[in-house]
């Protein structure tokens, strides 16, 4: 009876991994497959029943007139939603009862869920390491590894977010947000993405834990708002040169690491940190600001406190929506090696008002501000480290028509100009803007002549420009720098002009490439820095 009832309730299985042997996918008996696509049949019409609330709620008020008094009331009066919702949960507790005993004549599910109550009963670090290294199962039955206790280290946010909403301009938000707004901004976070992509994020993972050479280890690590985020970490120091630098990947707003940008560091010969958002694959909880701002600030506590790794050696890569938690993590953590940034806007809000009906734009700008204020841009310019922004020039997901210059733009380009704007308001300013804003709209062609006008031979000048400007603020190391640098007040135009294409040079690199394109890996480098030569490259 107990070894019943520990295969009615326990967890899903995935994947088997048996020491000196390929892992393979658990294969369920007869009844459990006809069990469990019953039981997806029955979420499935949950599901829809909630869709549809609307519909059967005003068929419900519709019927009033009959119980509109004690003495008409009647149970019969509501026949006709007791009796499917009891057929319903009649078919899943049948259902439920014989995925138990399917599990139960079922031998690796059986060896399967001894491990775990073994585990349960002895909570020691080897069974969990043992029951992770050769199961892949429900997120639920994963030992914890690493608990984030610290509490959230967070910069000031805009003074807009600030600002207190009116009771009607409340609940109009947050019927917004919690209908579609979140929904739209990270579809990775719907049930219906999660159960399609369920397959191939197991395949994934096997993919990284089960190659020897990557020395991967799957992780739990419970956030300090509680949430518990799906982490692999990819350990190759001592292997690689570039192994005792950790990178911390940032996926998007459909990106799982299973799948996503961890491959390009990994080819790179970097250690790796891979996480989920939460409410992403694993991952519990919402993907909203605050979630996501916990996540990363508990992969930081991980990397550092549990896996040994300072400040200095992790570099941060995000993608697409997975900018902010790291340029909010570089705003926090100042040490920080580097951000890498692939096509990464600016700020939420112009993306926002472009891709919802014009009627709701001050609505949408009120649910952006208030609840989704993924403002990239403000809190990449309070790091003051290297930073390298990829832009895909022929991105369609990032770009906004500009009604002034009646053009589209790439979001990057705005992320560039502000950082430059921030970093070097004495190169960068009114007067060298409008040869920045045409190098970023140029074809290759057109960019390739206004850098030979401009760049040609000026490199070892321009590179001599910020030596001399860096020896006289005997500034040493890349940590010695604070932004703003005052460098170019004392230079002519043409120099700024020069200065200005050629920090742009530095701090962006051109793929031609779509939004969801892999990275090349001869793309990912460390970004540049006032005090990094070695690293200057024009291209």
């Amino acid at each position: 009876m107990l070894r019943f009832l520990e295969s009615l309730l326990g967890p899903n299985l995935n994947r088997i991994r048996k020491a000196g042997a390929p892992g393979f996918n658990y294969i369920p008996n007869r009844v459990e497959t006809l069990s469990g696509y019953t039981l997806l049949a029955v979420r499935c019409l949950w599901f829809l029943c909630k869709l549809s609330s609307p519909l059967w709620l005003i068929a419900l008020y519709n019927r009033r007139s009959s119980f509109s008094s004690i003495d008409a009331f009647s149970i019969k009066d509501f026949d006709w939603i007791i009796r499917p919702f009891a057929f319903v949960v009649t078919v899943a507790g049948a259902a439920y009862v014989a995925r138990g005993l399917g599990r139960c004549f079922n031998p690796e599910y059986a060896q399967f869920i001894r491990s775990v109550s073994h585990y349960r009963r002895h909570k020691t670090s080897e069974n969990a390491e043992h029951l992770t290294r050769l199961y892949d199962c429900d997120f639920s039955c994963v030992p914890v590894e690493y608990a984030a206790t610290a509490p959230l280290k967070r910069p000031a946010v805009s003074a807009s977010a600030e600002q207190k909403l009116g009771m009607v301009w409340k609940l109009a938000t947050l019927l917004l947000l919690r209908t579609v707004g979140r929904r739209l901004l990270y579809p990775g976070s719907l049930q219906f993405i999660k159960t399609v992509m369920g397959p191939a994020l197991v395949d994934g993972r096997a993919q990284l834990l089960e190659d020897n050479s990557l020395k991967a280890k799957r992780g739990k690590v419970q956030t300090a708002d509680g949430n518990f985020i799906d982490t692999v970490f990819v350990d190759r120091r001592g292997l690689t040169p570039q192994g005792n630098v950790l990178v911390i990947c940032c996926e998007g707003n459909a990106g799982f690491y299973e799948v996503g940008i961890m491959a390009t560091p990994i080819r790179a010969g970097y250690s790796v940190l891979g996480w989920n958002h939460p409410g992403f694959g694993c991952s519990t909880g919402e993907p909203m600001p605050t979630q996501e701002l916990h996540a990363v600030d508990a992969m930081m506590q991980y990397a550092t406190k549990h896996m040994h790794f300072s400040e200095r050696e992790v570099m941060v890569f995000a993608w697409s929506i997975g900018g902010f938690p790291a340029a909010w993590l570089a705003a926090t953590y100042p040490s920080l090696r580097g951000v890498l940034l692939d096509a990464t806007f600016d700020d939420l809000l112009p993306l926002a008002l472009a891709r919802m009906p014009k009627p709701l734009g001050g609505l949408v700008t009120r649910v952006v501000r208030h609840y989704l204020n993924l403002n990239v841009a403000e809190l990449l310019c309070r790091y003051d480290g290297p930073v390298l922004l990829i832009r895909r020039t022929l991105d369609e997901i990032i770009a906004t028509e500009d009604l002034e210059l009646n053009a589209i733009i790439n979001r990057g380009d705005y992320l560039l100009k502000r950082l430059l704007l921030h970093r070097y308001p004495n190169v960068v300013n009114g007067e060298t803007l409008p040869l920045l804003d045409k190098w970023l709209r140029s074809s290759r062609h057109d960019r390739a002549a206004l850098d030979s006008r401009f760049l040609g031979e000026q490199e070892d000048r321009l590179i001599q420009t910020l030596d001399e400007y860096l020896v006289q603020c005997s500034v040493s190391s890349p940590y010695d720098i604070s932004f703003p640098l005052p460098v170019g007040a004392n230079c002519d135009l043409t120099t700024r002009q020069h200065l200005t294409l050629y920090l742009a040079h530095l701090h962006m690199k051109d793929i031609e490439a779509t939004h969801c394109t892999p990275l090349p890996v001869e793309l990912f480098r460390h970004p540049w820095h006032p005090i990094r030569y070695s690293d200057v490259a024009l291209g």
